[in-house]
């Protein structure tokens, strides 16, 4: 194993690929580009040494909110808990020393595919998103505001439920992505936002689907099983390494629920068959 971050295809010595002797497979979005395969993840286990909690939540992890079955990883929100969501990332173990994730798998610029499924349930959302490497690695230390953060939820379905209620803005019938330009508004410098929607009428998002992004220096293009969705221009702030996050959690506030939403699930999940990225 060789473990190694890369951005725009050059290597620094700090990160957690696994870097594949042979090119994989190209897939069609990017097939004859020059891209090849720089991570594979089929979850055989779970490698704690590139997957870990997020770094608000690394010390109150309920049991099994995150497992790995018969090649499958499994999230699983516990709606009953005070913080009814739970999220895996890609930055590995926390040091208490600055950066706090010295072995943190991160990109710029790539293009990923995670085959995905998630509890079929009004109050999912499904999110598979990336999130600037810089902030939990300095969280907490001076950072200097031109450092804006940068967020691109490659996949947030069932983020529209709020506004657009519990038949037509859930998981399973909205394709979503997001793009910020500084997530939380730090450096008292206002969030600005980018939303692409693809509908689907007739449902099925939260069975298990190809989800997939293409991130260059121009544009992040969204693809469901291989199809285009939608396509946004990056933000000044999107060109940066940032790391992946995948959540299980749900769609609305459990205290104010939009009109006609049911009583929540006991549990939310989200599943994953494998995660890959390729790069230039």
């Amino acid at each position: 194993m060789d473990r190694r971050t890369f951005i725009k295809g050059a290597t620094v010595a700090v990160g957690g690929f696994t870097l594949l002797g042979a090119q994989g497979c190209e897939p069609g979005p990017i097939a004859g580009q020059g891209y090849r395969q720089v991570f594979d993840d089929d979850f055989e286990t779970l490698n704690t040494n590139v997957w870990g909690p997020t770094p608000a939540h690394r010390d109150t992890i309920p049991p099994g909110a995150f497992t790995v079955a018969d090649s499958i990883l499994t999230v699983r929100a516990d709606l009953s808990r005070p913080r009814p969501y739970e999220e895996l990332t890609t930055l590995g173990p926390f040091s208490s020393t600055v950066p706090h994730y010295p072995q943190a798998t991160a990109w710029q610029e790539g293009y990923f595919e995670i085959r995905a499924r998630c509890t079929n349930d009004p109050w999912t959302k499904l999110a598979l998103w990336f999130f600037s490497l810089e902030a939990p690695n300095y969280a907490n230390a001076t950072r200097p505001c031109v450092h804006l953060n940068s967020e691109w939820d490659m996949v947030e379905n069932g983020v529209r439920l709020a506004f657009a209620g519990p038949e037509t803005g859930r998981a399973d019938v909205n394709s979503v992505s997001v793009l910020h330009r500084n997530t939380n508004s730090p450096c008292d410098l206002p969030d600005e936002t980018r939303m692409a929607v693809t509908d689907f009428p007739g449902g099925g998002l939260c069975d298990w689907h190809v989800w997939s992004g293409k991130w260059t220096s121009t544009e992040l293009t969204t693809y469901l099983d291989g199809q285009l969705l939608k396509t946004q221009a990056p933000y000044d702030t999107t060109a940066q390494p940032m790391y992946l996050e995948i959540s299980a959690a749900p769609a609305a506030s459990l205290t104010s629920p939009p009109p006609g939403m049911p009583e929540p699930p006991a549990f939310i999940e989200t599943q994953v068959d494998w995660v890959r990225v390729w790069q230039k």
